[in-house]
């Protein structure tokens, strides 16, 4: 009796905070300090109502409508002020410094994830430089005390959004790293400065150019998809029912934006592997380290969408609706070890085999494409989350007799 009346108590004081600062954010509007048509603190308003204390769930249809209309919001006025976006970013930036309460912090996070998504790619390189600058700082107050469990997926999606302003979403819609596109570039310039000069040169400077921009967006993923997993959905499970449900979203909406990278990685895998007897030797090596990361990971990031399918599922059906809300997961494609030592077994012998004696790219690396992705549900156990493992042949060309050895 008396725990439920101080509940209340808190949660009328946390509304009473809220309309407090919202009236602050008003009057601010007529001080002279302020620009003149009080665009600043239509942004502040739009920000406060978008992180208020309210026990909304935010995994329901209504709550999402909210929360979307209150971020087209923001980003209309954002679009419509010039150097707004600094402003917003120093917002952001003290609602997560001074809160306390670890359901506002995460609602500000969920924020900034979806500004980062909804906005246009002017607002993307914006709010990224205002990132690198220093007005937008994803740093959580220290005296946040809640369940313990609760505050560690807190820390860690934080780390993950400062992961995320480092990508970009291209014109296709899909996500990519900043580094990469600057790799992109100097190729561009590299291939109109040396474009006409048809040489040998030029030709191996473009290929460590494309071996070195295939090797980083790899890495990349690899570190994107790293930073999810750290978002461990077991967190989420001893968390209270109100904020269980705002975290699960926040789950969403990073497990979304990690199957389209997984397809982004396993796309530079099979590109990385169809051109690995291509390469250089020293090439070769880099390649097969990390291979050898991405295969590791591959079971990984499989028992992490397991994991992750469980949990949000078992809170659905305790909420015993929103089932619009079930997600696509990819299917998983393990790379083996003893693939990756068959490959290392090949690159070593480069070096003792006769002149006469020269490797082909086995057969297992020629099949290998993207399509063998399954972009369906997980409602079929054998049909998703499925490692599908590679079948392999090696090939040795002797003159031009073909010998094929099956393992």
């Amino acid at each position: 009796m008396v725990a439920d009346l101080c509940c209340k108590l808190k949660a009328a004081l946390r509304l009473m905070r809220d309309q407090t600062c919202i009236a602050k954010a008003f009057i601010s509007t007529n001080k002279k300090n302020y620009i003149n048509n009080g665009g600043f603190s239509k942004i502040e308003i739009a920000l406060l109502r978008a992180t208020a204390h309210g026990n909304n769930s935010n995994d329901n249809v209504d709550s999402d409508n909210n929360n979307y209309k209150l971020e087209n919001e923001i980003l209309f006025l954002v679009s419509d002020n010039p150097g707004s976006v600094i402003f917003l970013a120093e917002r952001l930036t003290c609602r997560l410094a001074k809160t306390k309460d670890l359901r506002v912090a995460l609602k500000t996070l969920v924020l900034v994830h979806r500004l980062l998504r909804g906005g246009s790619r002017g607002f993307e390189q914006h709010l990224r430089a205002a990132y690198l600058s220093g007005h937008l700082q994803i740093s959580l107050n220290q005296n946040i005390k809640r369940s313990n469990r609760l505050l560690q997926f807190l820390n860690n999606y934080a780390a993950h959004l400062e992961e995320r302003l480092d990508w970009y979403i291209n014109q296709s819609g899909k996500l990519e790293p900043v580094v990469v596109e600057v790799i992109q570039q100097k190729l561009h310039h590299l291939h109109q400065f040396d474009g006409g000069n048809d040489n040998n040169n030029y030709t191996d400077r473009e290929s460590e150019r494309r071996m070195e921009s295939l090797v980083m967006r790899i890495l990349k993923y690899l570190h994107f998809l790293d930073s999810i997993m750290n978002c461990s959905p077991f967190d989420l499970v001893l968390a209270d029912k109100n904020n269980k449900g705002l975290a699960i979203a926040a789950l969403r909406s990073t497990l979304k934006e990690s199957f389209q990278v997984y397809m982004s990685l396993w796309d530079s895998v099979v590109t990385l592997m169809n051109m690995f007897f291509d390469l250089p030797k020293g090439a070769r090596e880099l390649a097969c380290d990390v291979l050898k990361r991405a295969a590791k990971q591959s079971q990984e990031l499989c028992n992490f969408y397991i994991n992750c399918r469980g949990v949000i599922e078992e809170h659905h059906n305790y909420q015993s609706n929103n089932r619009q809300f079930v997600l696509n997961y990819p299917s998983i494609d393990i790379i083996t070890m003893d693939h990756l030592m068959a490959m290392e077994q090949l690159n070593s012998a480069d070096d003792s085999v006769p002149p006469f004696f020269t490797f082909s790219r086995p057969s297992y690396l020629s099949s290998f494409s993207s399509s063998s992705l399954i972009h369906e549900g997980c409602g079929d156990e054998n049909s998703s989350l499925q490692p599908s493992l590679f079948s392999c042949k090696l090939e040795t060309k002797v003159s031009k007799v073909w010998v094929v050895f099956d393992d």
